[in-house]
């Protein structure tokens, strides 16, 4: 597999092309991490709204139709649903209500 990194000036959008003989697990796992880095989500703190980076993000917690957000010093609320959550940052379906750690996806 060859690896090539072109600086480009600011004025230009940076973009990432991938070039596979098919589109496997292992590239769908890579284009997922991809989007997760940049990937924000909203935390709500007594009066506060707090954007959090995906990547910073421990776990989510759904208890008493409230989803919780757990980061490394702060737990957040969130206002989206816990299947919402993982279904637009990981792709994927839940198998059990109730928590999901972003690591089990990978």
């Amino acid at each position: 597999m060859k690896i090539s990194i072109e600086e480009i000036s600011m004025e230009l959008d940076e973009e990432i092309i991938i070039r596979c003989h098919e589109v496997n697990d292992g590239i769908l796992k890579l284009i997922s991490k991809l989007k997760k880095e940049k990937a924000v989500i909203l935390g709500y703190d007594e009066c506060n709204i707090h954007r959090l980076h995906i990547a910073d993000v421990y776990y989510f917690e759904a208890v008493d139709n409230k989803v919780f957000i757990y980061c490394k010093d702060k737990v957040f609320e969130s206002r989206q649903k816990l299947y919402e959550i993982v279904l637009q940052f990981f792709n994927c379906y839940l198998k059990n209500e109730g928590s999901f750690h972003p690591e089990d996806k990978y």
